[in-house]
Parts: C-alpha cells; structure tokens; sequence
C-alpha cells in the first residue's frame, strides 16, 4: 500500500510559500497558451483575440475553483456562514 507523505510545499521565500498545485496551474496555462499561440492559430486576427481570451480563462479558473470546493467540499459549512467565502483564502485554487 502506498502512503503519501508528499510536501504540497515546492518551496518558501520567507514566509510565501509556493505550493506544487499552483506551478502545475501555472506550467498548464503557459504550455497551453504557447502551444495554442505557435501551432494551433493560424490566423492573426484570432491570435491577437486569444490573449484577451487566456485572461478570461484564469479568471474563470480561480472563481470556479473557489465555487467548486464550497459546493462539493463544505456546503454546509459555507451554507450556515455565507461570509466565510469571501474572507478566507484557504480554498482558492482548489479544484
């Protein structure tokens, strides 16, 4: 049986922690950014519009990622305590 004993922490700069989730969001956007930009737009009006579009993209990443762990993770919680979202960060990225 395997057990994770994995450190979610990659590494901290004093006391900002960079967390391996979030180079992952962030090598998955570049990369998909890159690939979309250099192979998959031929056409130069779009690729101009396509940057507009990326920022939508991580925009919609994080409210969803928020929305997703209050729906699925703690409803009830979030529920009885509806300020609570916007002013705790814990969940953020959380997918």
């Amino acid at each position: 049986m395997f057990i994770n004993n994995f450190d979610p922490v990659a590494f901290q700069i004093m006391s900002f922690e960079i967390r391996w989730y979030s180079l992952a969001y962030i090598a998955g956007i570049i990369i998909g950014w890159l690939l979309c930009k250099k192979i998959l737009i031929q056409k130069s009006d779009f690729n101009e519009k396509f940057d507009d579009y990326i920022t939508y993209l991580v925009i919609g990443m994080i409210i969803g990622g928020r929305l997703g762990y209050i729906i699925f993770y703690n409803f009830s919680y979030y529920i009885n305590n509806s300020s609570v979202p916007l002013a705790y960060p814990e969940a953020l990225f959380s997918v």
